[in-house]
């Protein structure tokens, strides 16, 4: 609106992880597990669908999605609890 951009559309192609590198540095990306750290505590938003946030979890704790069995269950839990307590 009126050359300020408000939102952006996200319900097409893969999920990932969106951030302005303004106030992001683009290196942390490198490693996911900064999504669970205290660097960006109170400052991240977590997207409200389980699918997305447990395969992304999932490529963090070393797994690809395909690959992932009920086994890895526990430890994605922990990190989805941790990422909780710093979104």
């Amino acid at each position: 609106r009126n050359g300020k951009v408000y939102a952006i559309t996200e319900k097409f192609g893969y999920n990932t992880i969106a951030y302005d590198k303004t106030k992001v540095d683009p290196k942390d990306m490198d490693d996911l597990s900064v999504i669970w750290s205290e660097k960006y505590k109170g400052r991240i938003a977590l997207y409200d669908y389980y699918l997305p946030l447990v395969g992304l979890t999932g490529v963090a704790i070393g797994k690809k999605t395909a690959d992932l069995t009920q086994n890895d269950l526990p430890a994605i839990k922990e990190k989805l609890f941790a990422m909780k307590k710093v979104a």
